[in-house]
């Protein structure tokens, strides 16, 4: 029985008749470029082992435990790892796709470059893990920890990251259309150059985040606590963002056209040189509001509240009429 390389190279030998996981327990690690598709090593314990470049697609991993392992640029495809510990190991331009990692552990990791195109990583543990440029088109991360993730550049498109949390993640110029980002922990998350056209993104904590220069249009942030955050350059046009609780939140530079803004709470928020222009404020407070160079015209304001209001070269804003 023996264990080979990609190139044909032995790199455990044995003459006793051995399981795929005996024979990687033997490796003792060393095992850089192992070639074993579709092998079952369910529950192998190999912390810190070397298999960069190894060939393993399509083999079970169930409950594996591989902390601190090097696995970059691995041949992961299809594998069948629900419960793996991979935690601290780098993963980096590894191809996951298809893989099921369900409740995986891959806290620390360094997945730049990955693909995980389609793979399941629902309720996996990716906190702090570093996603730089990996693809995760279609992938479903549902009620994933993401919190202080580096997710730039990452390929989200019509992923599924409902009830994620993102808490002090770094989402810049990520690829987010379509997606499924209700329900999410996101208080303090990052947002810049991300397109975001076509999101749901409602129900969800984005207290304190910061969005810069965020493509937005077309999508459903309804219902959604924005205490705090901050909008700069960003574009909601046509946008559902009713039932916010916005308060004490900042819009600069921001096109919200045509939004559906009811009943929502934005006493004490700040927009300054934004567009609301066609927006249906109806039923919302903007209690001690600022607006500032702000236009609105062609809206509704049904029940609106602008008590306490301070406008400033706002000539294009159409105000409330004066009550008697």
């Amino acid at each position: 029985m023996s264990l080979k390389d990609r190139d044909g190279k032995i790199l455990v030998e044995s003459d006793e008749k051995l399981t795929p996981k005996e024979l990687f327990l033997k490796g003792e690690g060393d095992l850089a470029g192992v070639s074993r598709p579709g092998a079952d090593l369910g529950g192998l314990e190999l912390e810190e082992a070397d298999m960069s470049r190894a060939d393993l697609c399509g083999a079970s991993l169930n409950e594996a435990k591989l902390g601190n392992s090097a696995l970059a640029h691995a041949d992961l495809v299809g594998v069948i790892a629900r419960r793996v510990d991979l935690h601290d190991s780098d993963l980096s331009t590894a191809w996951l796709t298809g893989a099921d990692l369900t409740e995986a552990d891959l806290s620390e990791c360094d997945l730049s470059g990955a693909d995980l195109s389609g793979a399941c990583l629902r309720r996996a543990d990716l906190s702090n893990a570093t996603l730089h440029n990996a693809q995760l088109f279609g992938a479903d991360l549902s009620e994933a920890d993401l919190s202080g993730a580096d997710l730039s550049s990452v390929d989200l498109r019509g992923s599924i990251l409902k009830g994620v949390k993102l808490v002090d993640a770094d989402l810049t110029d990520a690829r987010l259309e379509g997606v499924d980002l209700s329900e999410v922990e996101a208080a303090g998350v990052k947002l810049s150059g991300c397109q975001l056209q076509g999101a749901l993104w409602s129900d969800g904590d984005w207290s304190g985040s910061v969005w810069t220069e965020v493509e937005a249009r077309g999508c459903d942030g309804s219902s959604c606590a924005l205490k705090d955050a901050k909008f700069v350059g960003c574009d909601f046009s046509g946008s559902d963002l009713s039932d916010s609780g916005a308060k004490g939140a900042v819009f600069e530079t921001t096109r919200l056209r045509g939004c559906d803004l009811t009943e929502g709470d934005f006493s004490q928020t700040r927009f300054d040189a934004c567009d609301l222009t066609g927006s249906d404020l109806s039923d919302s407070t903007f209690k001690k509001a600022v607006f500032q160079r702000t236009v609105f015209t062609h809206g509704e304001t049904r029940d609106t509240d602008f008590t306490d209001v301070e406008w400033t070269e706002c000539g294009d804003f159409q105000r409330p009429e004066q009550k008697e």
